[in-house]
């Protein structure tokens, strides 16, 4: 027989926790209660492309979610470490002389590198 999932209840008080954050904090939903909203996101790993998209559209859309009173707080089952790697934006790759033919097949298929 299937587990049933537990989600919260929309209207009820979430329930408590307490994580480590990526900035060697511990994180608790109580710290932002009566403070401001929590947009709290969970996903699957870290690295990957949908997370990665979803992730970088938060980021994108920061100030406006503070703006509205809001922070935005991201979890999934990784490390710190991998976390950690995951915040940091780095420069993957330069194209300084594109060739129009072509150059739109060859960042794809760096992008499937594995």
């Amino acid at each position: 027989m299937p587990t049933a999932t537990l989600l919260p209840v929309i209207g009820k008080p979430a329930p408590d926790f307490t994580l480590p954050s990526t900035s060697g904090e511990a994180i608790s939903l109580k710290q932002f209660k009566g403070k401001k909203s929590v947009v709290l996101y969970f996903y699957p790993a870290d690295e990957t492309p949908g997370c990665t998209r979803e992730a970088c559209g938060f980021r994108d859309l920061t100030a406006q979610f503070e703006a509205a009173g809001a922070v935005i707080l991201g979890v999934s089952a990784d490390d710190i470490e991998t976390h950690q790697k995951f915040k940091t934006g780095r420069i993957a790759q330069i194209y300084p002389k594109v060739k129009v033919e072509g150059h739109v097949a060859e960042v794809l298929a760096f992008l499937t590198e594995e």
